[in-house]
Order: structure tokens, then sequence, then C-alpha cells
């Protein structure tokens, strides 16, 4: 179970050893020679790099919205990474889906998905 760092106090309540089998998980290089305030810091930058906005604040609403449409495009069979392959592995799409919807809520905009014009 990950621990659940979000400030330099909440570091306090875990051991040097829970600290460092934390970092293993988080692949953090150096890990082995780090004290206890090293690691946290380390910990820390790691967790402000992937966190999920807050429940009912309006970026939130932006990166559910924007992972809810690639997930949808992955369904479609439309979901293509950067080399422009289409996406069939249902993981990979969860990480596009989750690094989009991030880059989405930093902006603060919803770029809607290009709908092909009917030829009539």
């Amino acid at each position: 179970m990950p621990l659940n760092i979000r400030k330099k106090s909440d570091c306090r309540k875990f051991t040097l050893k829970s600290l460092k089998v934390e970092a293993t998980a988080k692949k953090i290089k150096g890990r082995s020679k780090m004290n206890k305030e090293a690691l946290c810091d380390a910990l820390l930058k790691i967790n402000k790099r992937t966190r999920v906005p807050g429940k009912n604040s309006k970026k939130r609403s932006i990166f559910d919205s924007k992972f809810a449409i690639i997930m949808n495009e992955f369904k479609m069979g439309n979901l293509k990474s950067s080399s422009g392959q289409r996406v069939t592995n249902r993981k990979q799409a969860i990480a596009i889906a989750f690094s989009e919807a991030s880059r989405a809520a930093k902006r603060g905009t919803i770029v809607k998905p290009r709908i092909p014009l009917r030829n009539t």
C-alpha cells in the first residue's frame, strides 16, 4: 500500500525503512544513501507530479471529462500513440488518458476531439 505523503509533516509518521520501500517502488535513484529527510523530499516531489486535482474543483471536472473523452476514443478504436500507431493495450490507453487529462487540467481548458465533417 503506498504511503500518503502530501506535506513534509507527514514524514514523521513513517520509519526510514518504510520510506525506503516506497522509494524503491517509485524507482528513486540513490535511495540507499539518502537519509529520512532527503527521501521525504524526493517522495514529495514525485507525489506532486502525479497528483489528481481535488474532488469538487474546476480542474477535477476538466480532468474527468478529458479522461472520459480519451477512453471513449480507445473504445471506438481511434486512439493513437505519439508514434501514430493505434493503441490496443488498455493499460497504455489509461496512461495516455491520465497524462493528457493532467495536461488539460493544468491549462484549464478542454480541447474537444475533432469530429470529421460529413460529405453531404
